[in-house]
């Protein structure tokens, strides 16, 4: 899905949802081809292109709007993909505003710099690439980008990072992991008393919204920090409260407040200009310390977040071109906008992964029979993606499921996804038949077996 916002509207306006456009969709396996690929963007750049080159006039208001594209934002793999960059990041150039190898990432900074990527340069790669046609990846550059044409657009300097991958849910969660592993490896705290400790935690009432799962001994054994993007965040934001007691014990108590400080400046709206060198300087020091103290969790996001000083330079404060709002896909928030009344970005959302209706046990990833056809009595699906209390009450949304056949081999209904959601009640999912099913895999093909015959009642 392709959206679009315009960057000069007030703060308090561009949180809502409503200041969100879709410009297009379409299925990511469509684009994977490259004539597809071509024709689905040629009808963006060219209305962009019209916008940018004779404005819009309004005649009720008589007055003339200009345009000018700022950024594109996305997760890193959405924005390689656009700026015709590799597609992996544990090999080769991985990033795209500089030389930088993945087999450079336990060099510190402090011992090596990196050429900054150029217009110019980036433009000589694509060539080299477009000439050898033969899918060889030349310093991380893979093809031309699919808006070249846009006017106002350069895959060098028009795809900034964006802050919630990088720190919400990339860097926030292994530094708090580390921590919490020191506290256990000091014997400071075990972690049992790590996970009491969360669950007798008393959030405020404007944190609650953002309330994490509690970490028990099972995740943080597995080396995990679970939750949404917001909910790492309220964690990471609250550690040095809730575990005040032995924080300045921690020797990784260096790394959170270097992260914790680059977020800072990061996250703020507006952003001093004389901030920017401080950052840059923070970052360094970030991954200096990180590769020095616990460099088994360096990622290529402790390199990314390096280039937050260049691009805020180049492009403003990172949060103005926010990817996701409140960790909920655009589509699911659209859907909740639409059909929700007095819905918007504030509204309250508590997410779970199970419910217990009429005695019937409803969990998020099961499959329910939606409805049956007349005549040959051929069952459709749907399968449940969210399960949401939304104004204590209980909102599911599914995906529609295609039937395909039934294979009497498999005693089985293939079926296939269609990117379909609605919203329904528990009682629609357990009207024909009142429990849910699992979906298994057979030669990439995904099928539901049913015991008993289903018809309607």
């Amino acid at each position: 899905m392709v959206y679009f916002q315009l960057e000069d509207l007030p703060d308090t306006v561009r949180s809502t949802l409503k200041s969100i456009g879709l410009v297009a969709m379409c299925h990511s396996e469509y684009l994977s081809i490259p004539e597809n690929k071509k024709k689905f963007f040629e009808i963006i750049i060219e209305d962009l292109n019209n916008l940018q080159t004779n404005g819009l006039l309004i005649p009720t208001l008589n007055r003339q709007f200009n345009f000018a594209f700022s950024v594109l934002s996305g997760d890193h793999l959405a924005n390689n993909f656009m700026g015709g960059f590799q597609k992996n990041f544990n090999s080769g150039q991985c990033c795209r505003i500089c030389h930088f190898s993945y087999d450079e990432k336990l060099i510190p900074l402090t011992d090596i710099t990196f050429t900054q990527c150029s217009i110019d340069e980036h433009d000589r790669l694509v060539q080299q690439a477009l000439m050898l046609n033969n899918g060889i990846i030349i310093q991380g550059v893979s093809d031309t980008s699919p808006l070249s044409k846009l006017i106002g657009f350069h895959a060098v300097k028009s795809l900034p990072n964006d802050p919630m991958h990088d720190f919400n849910e990339g860097l926030c969660g292994p530094v708090i992991f580390a921590m919490l592993k020191e506290a256990s490896n000091k014997r400071i705290l075990t972690y049992g008393e790590v996970e009491e400790r969360l669950i007798n935690f008393e959030y405020g009432s404007n944190d609650k919204s953002n309330k994490p799962p509690i970490i028990k001994k099972k995740h943080l054994s597995k080396g995990k920090i679970i939750g949404t993007a917001s909910q790492k965040m309220c964690l990471f934001r609250l550690f040095p409260i809730i575990f005040h007691d032995i924080f300045d014990q921690l020797d990784t108590k260096d790394i959170y407040t270097c992260l914790r400080e680059i977020i800072s400046i990061v996250f703020a709206c507006p952003l001093r200009k004389s901030w920017i060198s401080y950052l840059d300087s923070l970052t360094i020091r970030f991954q200096y310390l990180m590769v020095h103290i616990i460099p088994n969790l360096v990622k290529p996001k402790v390199h990314f977040i390096t280039d937050y000083a260049k691009q805020i330079a180049m492009n403003g404060p990172p949060i103005r071109h926010w990817f996701k709002l409140n960790g909920l896909s655009a589509a699911v928030r659209q859907l909740l906008h639409d059909n929700i009344e007095d819905f918007d970005y504030a509204t309250h959302i508590s997410e779970c992964q199970q419910l217990a209706h009429d005695h019937v046990k409803i969990m998020k990833g099961s499959v329910f029979v939606d409805t049956i056809s007349h005549e040959e009595e051929v069952p459709s699906f749907m399968q449940l993606a969210f399960i949401f209390k939304i104004n204590n009450k209980w909102v599911l949304i599914v995906e529609q499921l295609q039937t395909i056949a039934f294979v009497e081999t498999l005693w089985s209904f293939e079926l296939e996804r269609t990117r379909i959601l609605l919203i329904k009640k528990p009682n629609d999912l357990i009207l024909i038949s009142p429990k849910g099913y699992d979906i298994y895999q057979v030669k990439k093909k995904s099928y539901v077996n049913i015991l008993s015959r289903l018809t309607k009642k």
